[in-house]
């Protein structure tokens, strides 16, 4: 269970970083600003954002969210559950045929 309890609070983390961005409304490389300014710490969620390239420095200890990069993340992700979906539905329907 502890793992699972991890990856809540990592995604719960990952959205409040993204919230935070865009509340204040560092979104493009011209409104870029520094994490202490945005209220982020730093973080190994924070970290692989950043080496996602989803958020991008954008000058000297300034950072902006990249909006394309995060919902190809998204996407990809929602993705790649759905097949790991279909996967597990697929072992469970030849788990009941072949009983």
């Amino acid at each position: 269970m502890l793992g699972i309890k991890r990856v809540i609070e990592n995604f719960k983390l990952e959205r409040s970083i993204i919230r935070k961005f865009r509340e204040n409304a560092a979104c493009t490389v011209d409104f870029a600003k520094s994490f202490q300014e945005i209220g982020v710490g730093q973080s190994a969620v924070l970290r692989k954002l950043t080496a996602k390239g989803i958020i991008v420095r954008g000058g000297d200890r300034i950072y902006f969210l990249d909006e394309q990069a995060y919902l190809k993340f998204r996407l990809d992700r929602t993705k790649y559950g759905m097949i790991a979906l279909f996967f597990v539905l697929a072992l469970i329907a030849l788990f009941y045929i072949n009983r």
